[in-house]
């Protein structure tokens, strides 16, 4: 057998394993999301032999997710974000004013919903991507802004409730984690962050194709 033949042939196996495995049938849509976020206390390292805790005010959250739910309820969502909280302390400057906090996650998430009961649909998620962070106030640098590029995962649980065939609406709850943040504070010195909790209440509305 040709080998090209035989690399064609397979990969459309594959497919159709895997179609066997995810459902054959699919539906496309999607959400957009908002809602109020909360942000764990930190802790702040600036390299000297001693710590601070940084604290947040609370802020938003808004999503755009676009996805495919398959027929035996698992999916796959793009989901891209902005976070913003206040930092109720800056840590890079003397005057010790207010640091503004925005995060932007860009993740791949896996979801699976759970069998409906009437026009309800409770769903489980979770993924993992980058999660790009602003940091904007005095001490920042030059620019006014220092930003960092960090690891994120998330976990989200959600109920929705079908208004027809194409919408629905309905409440999420959203857990944001990140690894290591680092701030450069204009000076030529670096604090570093641990890395953000977040926690994000949610309604959203979806519309399926």
């Amino acid at each position: 057998m040709n080998p090209k033949n035989y690399v064609m042939k397979a990969i459309k196996i594959t497919v159709v394993l895997a179609l066997l495995v995810i459902g054959s049938n699919l539906h496309a849509g999607v959400s957009f999301e908002g809602g109020i976020s909360l942000v764990e206390k930190s802790t702040i390292h600036d390299g000297s032999d001693t710590s601070a805790k940084a604290s947040f005010e609370p802020g938003v959250r808004l999503d755009l997710r676009v996805g495919e739910t398959f027929t035996n309820g698992f999916g796959l969502d793009v989901d891209l974000g902005l976070i913003y909280n206040q930092m109720k302390a800056n840590p890079l400057s003397a005057e010790n004013g207010t640091l503004d906090f925005y995060q932007i996650p860009m993740m791949l998430e896996v979801t699976y919903a759970l069998p409906r009961f009437g026009p309800f649909r409770a769903y489980l998620g979770g993924g993992i991507g980058a999660v790009y962070g602003i940091f904007t106030g005095d001490g920042t640098g030059l620019l006014g802004f220092d930003s960092d590029l960090t690891f994120g995962y998330q976990a989200t649980a959600g109920l929705k409730y079908a208004i027809n065939e194409h919408w629905e609406i309905g409440v999420a709850y959203r857990f944001l984690g990140t690894t290591e943040h680092e701030l450069d504070s204009g000076f030529g010195s670096v604090v570093r962050m641990d890395g953000t909790l977040t926690h994000s209440l949610m309604a959203t509305i979806s519309f399926k194709f």
